[in-house]
C-alpha cells in the first residue's frame, strides 16, 4: 500500500470477490451509489490519496502495509477452508476485525458528516432567538447556572433560591450581551465548514497510529468463537468490510456496538463468510438476507464477483442503514 495512493479497503480483501482476472490483474463489479456498474480492477477500488497521512519508514501507512502481510495471509487460510464449520486457528482474528472495521473511508466520512451535521443543527439553535431562550431556561443551563453561583461562594442553598430569579433573566442577558449573536454563529459556521473534515482526518490518523491494531477493541471480539459458512449465492462486500448485528432497535451496523453485537460477519470471498457468534454451535445464516444487509450498510459502494441483474434491489439500497448513527439518533442527540 506505501505511496501516496493508499487503499482504504485492502486488495487482500477485494481479490476474493474477483470477477475475473487477466494475468496478474484482478477485476470486480463495483456498484457505487447512484452510477451505473462497472467492471474494474481493484487497485481502482476504495483508494485516497494520503487517506493515511504521508508515506515512508515509521509513519501510518508504513505500519499498515506491514500489518497487511500477516492479514493477508489469514485471509488465504479462511478462503482454503473447504467446507462450513469452526476455524481452526482463530488467534488473530479478532485483530483482523478491529485492523478493518476502523481504517476504511466509511468511517472517517461518517464521523464528518455526523459531526457537520451536529454542528449545524447548534448553529441553527444558536442563531434562532426563541430556541436558545428554550436552551437557557432547560435543565442543563439550569445545571450551568447552579455550578456557576456555587463557584463563586453561594452555598448550594443560596444557589437553589436565586436560580428560579435569575434563570429567566438569561435569554436577555445573553441578547443584551451579543446583540449580533446570529451574525457571530453565521461567521463561526462558515469557519467551522473549514476546518472540521481536517479536524476529523487528522483524529483518525492519530488513533490508527496510536493503536494500528486497536487491541482493546480487540480483546472484546475474543469472547466470539468463529466460524466460516459457504455460501450458494455470490455474496457480495461493502465498503464498510465488515457487519455487526445488534439486538437492539437497529439491527445491522457497519460500526460494533459492545454492548449490543451478537454477531459479526466478514464475507472472505464471494462464496465464504466468517461469523463471530459467542455460541460454539454453527451459526444460521440467511445469507440472502446478509447480502441486503451489506447493501444497505454500504456508504458509498459494494463490489460483486458477479454482474447483478437489472431486477436487483442491492444498488439501490446502498447508504439506507450508513453511518456510525442514523439521523433519528443524531436528531434525538440535538434535541
Amino acid at each position: 500500500m506505501a505511496g501516496r495512493r493508499q487503499h482504504t479497503i485492502p486488495r487482500f480483501i477485494l481479490k476474493g470477490f474477483q470477477s475475473r482476472l487477466n494475468g496478474d490483474e484482478v477485476f470486480v463489479w463495483l456498484y457505487r451509489r447512484g452510477s451505473k456498474a462497472v467492471e474494474t480492477n481493484i487497485k481502482n477500488v476504495g483508494t485516497d490519496r494520503d487517506f493515511y497521512g504521508k508515506s515512508g519508514q515509521g509513519t501510518l501507512d508504513d505500519q499498515i502495509t506491514e500489518l497487511e502481510g500477516s492479514y493477508s495471509s489469514l485471509l488465504d487460510m479462511l478462503r482454503s477452508q473447504t467446507k462450513s464449520g469452526p476455524v481452526c486457528d482463530a488467534e488473530t482474528i479478532p485483530n483482523l476485525i478491529a485492523h478493518l472495521s476502523t481504517r476504511t473511508r466509511f468511517l472517517r466520512q461518517s464521523m464528518e458528516d455526523s459531526f457537520g451535521f451536529l454542528l449545524e443543527q447548534l448553529c441553527a439553535r444558536l442563531a434562532n432567538k426563541q430556541t436558545l431562550a428554550d436552551i437557557l431556561r432547560g435543565p442543563l443551563a439550569r445545571k450551568q447556572l447552579l455550578d456557576l453561583l456555587t463557584s463563586r461562594g453561594l452555598s448550594t442553598e443560596q444557589a437553589h433560591e436565586a436560580l428560579p430569579l435569575l434563570q429567566p433573566l438569561l435569554p436577555s442577558a445573553v441578547e443584551a450581551a451579543v446583540p449580533n449573536l446570529a451574525e457571530y454563529v453565521e461567521t463561526f459556521w462558515k469557519f467551522a465548514q473549514d476546518k472540521y473534515p481536517e479536524f476529523v482526518r487528522n483524529a483518525h490518523i492519530t488513533a490508527l497510529a496510536a493503536h494500528p491494531a486497536l487491541s482493546k477493541r480487540a480483546e472484546l471480539y475474543r469472547a466470539f468463537n468463529w466460524h466460516i459458512l459457504m455460501a450458494e449465492t455470490p455474496l457480495i462486500l461493502g465498503d464498510t468490510v465488515c457487519l455487526f448485528e445488534a439486538n437492539g432497535e437497529r439491527r445491522f451496523k457497519p460500526l460494533d456496538d459492545a454492548d449490543e453485537t451478537c454477531r459479526i460477519f466478514l464475507p472472505v470471498s464471494a462464496d465464504r463468510v466468517l461469523v463471530g457468534t459467542p455460541h460454539r454451535a454453527r451459526p444460521k445464516v440467511d445469507l440472502s438476507r446478509l447480502n441486503r444487509a451489506v447493501a444497505r450498510c454500504s456508504y458509498e459502494f459494494f463490489v460483486s464477483s458477479v454482474e447483478l441483474g437489472l431486477d436487483s434491489s442491492l444498488p439501490s439500497s446502498i447508504g439506507k442503514w450508513s453511518g456510525i448513527l442514523a439521523e433519528d439518533e443524531l436528531r434525538a442527540i440535538c434535541d
